[in-house]
């Protein structure tokens, strides 16, 4: 958890089952946005994987990042951007964009709350995982 934006990263191991679940709590002190004791929720999902992450190598570029209003996704290997989804921990798909079937696509997140987002970027060639930040 930093100062600014509250965040927490929850790695699991290659071989946990899908759908597993972590329940517990956390508890948030020093910090200007929130403090208390919360109730934290996590359902192992593979396929919403966090940055770095990729199914294949597909060089997909994601910029600006960080970003306030927009941000443009560009495939450098004549991949085909079929669909965007960006999510976060909490949600899983909070945006959902159809492709254009084309090489770069650009997409409005001025409607996002400031804070870490994962990018599930679709082509015809496979699947790639992003981490965005969004700024104010």
């Amino acid at each position: 958890l930093n100062n600014s934006t509250p965040e927490a990263i929850v790695y699991f191991p290659p071989s946990t089952p899908i759908n597993t679940q972590i329940e517990g709590t956390i508890s948030i002190t020093n910090s200007p946005t929130c403090n208390g004791v919360y109730n934290i929720h996590f359902l192992y999902d593979p396929n919403f994987a966090p940055e770095g992450t990729k199914k294949e190598n597909l060089n997909i570029q994601l910029f600006p990042n960080p970003t306030t209003f927009q941000i443009t996704i560009s495939t450098t290997n004549n991949a085909l951007i079929q669909s965007v989804e960006i999510g976060n921990l909490f949600n899983p798909i909070i945006k959902r964009v159809a492709g254009n079937n084309s090489k770069t696509s650009t997409i409005n997140v001025s409607t996002l709350l400031p804070g870490i987002y994962n990018c599930k970027i679709t082509t015809n060639k496979g699947v790639e995982y992003q981490k965005l930040i969004i700024k104010r």
